[in-house]
C-alpha cells in the first residue's frame, strides 16, 4: 500500500509539475527521465514532420543533386573567371607600362642618336 501510494504521489506530482510552465521551468533540470521523455517527445515530432512530407521519386532526387552540382560548378568557375579577369587586368596594365617604358627608350636612343651625330660632326670640323 505504501508503495502504491507513493507512485500514485510521482504521477500526480509529474503530472502537476509537467502542466504548468512556471512549475515546469522551476523543476529539476537534472532529472534523467524528463530528459529522456522530452528527447523522445522531440523525435518522435522530427520523424512525424519528415513522414508528413512527401518523398520524392528517385529521378527527381537524382536531377536535385545534379542541379546541386552544377551550382557549385557554375559557383566555382565564376570564381576562376573573375581570377582570372584579375589577372588578365594586371597583365594588361603590366604590357601598357612595357610599351610606355619602351616609347620612352626608343626616344632616348634617337635623342643620344642625334647627340652622337652632332658630336661627330663637331669634331669633323675642327
Amino acid at each position: 500500500m505504501f508503495e502504491n501510494g507513493y507512485k500514485e504521489s510521482t504521477k500526480k506530482a509529474n503530472l502537476v509539475r509537467m502542466g504548468s510552465i512556471s512549475s515546469a521551468a522551476s523543476g529539476d533540470k537534472a532529472d534523467p527521465t524528463k530528459k529522456r521523455r522530452v528527447e523522445r517527445f522531440r523525435k518522435m515530432a522530427e520523424a512525424k514532420e519528415r513522414s508528413s512530407t512527401p518523398s520524392l521519386p528517385s529521378d527527381m532526387q537524382a536531377v536535385l543533386k545534379r542541379c546541386e552540382n552544377l551550382e557549385k560548378e557554375v559557383r566555382s568557375l565564376k570564381l576562376n573567371l573573375s581570377f582570372m579577369n584579375r589577372k588578365d587586368s594586371e597583365q594588361t596594365k603590366q604590357i601598357e607600362e612595357l610599351h610606355k617604358q619602351n616609347d620612352d627608350l626608343i626616344s632616348e636612343k634617337e635623342r643620344l642618336l642625334e647627340e652622337i651625330e652632332r658630336i661627330i660632326s663637331e669634331t669633323g670640323q675642327m
